[in-house]
């Protein structure tokens, strides 16, 4: 194998594999490797490490109370569903694994779903899909729940 940066560091690989067990974001390391190192760094250098070493792919569990439909494909990177899942990777990892620009858009997304007192909702059968609508007594979280789905499992992972 070719040396690669990684194994030109301090910590080498066996720091990355630590990060990467911890359960640390590719965001995260590429940040980390900046700050200890000045090193500048792509996320594709510790997945390629991660598929080279054969280290067990994560996937993070679904936090289904945020994702309560079945979203269709031309939806699936709408912004708010894109916010929505920062928030699920927030809420599995902690601050401390995201990078800086996604803590600032979802404070700001946060902030905004109180300021206005709304919450998402996913209508499939609309151009956008998904909107803001007025909270209401029966929501619960940021969420706005199909009738029918308290606590039953999504659709497809988004």
């Amino acid at each position: 194998m070719v040396a690669s940066i990684i194994d030109s560091t301090e910590g080498g690989e066996l720091e990355v594999r630590g990060w990467y067990h911890q359960g640390k974001s590719y965001a995260w390391m590429v940040q980390e490797y900046q700050r200890k190192y000045d090193l500048r760094v792509s996320p594709t250098i510790f997945s390629y490490r991660r598929s080279v070493r054969g280290w067990e792919r994560r996937r993070a569990p679904r936090v289904d109370e945020l994702f309560p439909w079945r979203v269709k494909d031309e939806h699936r990177w709408h912004r708010l569903l894109v916010l929505l899942r920062m928030e699920a990777r927030f809420r599995r990892f902690g601050v401390e694994t995201m990078p800086d620009s996604d803590v600032r858009d979802l404070e700001e997304f946060r902030e905004q779903l109180k300021a206005e007192d709304v919450v998402v909702h996913y209508d499939p059968q609309t151009e956008a899909g998904f909107s803001l609508v007025p909270r209401q007594a029966s929501d619960s979280d940021i969420v706005r729940r199909p009738p029918g789905k308290s606590g039953q499992p999504a659709g497809p992972r988004v």
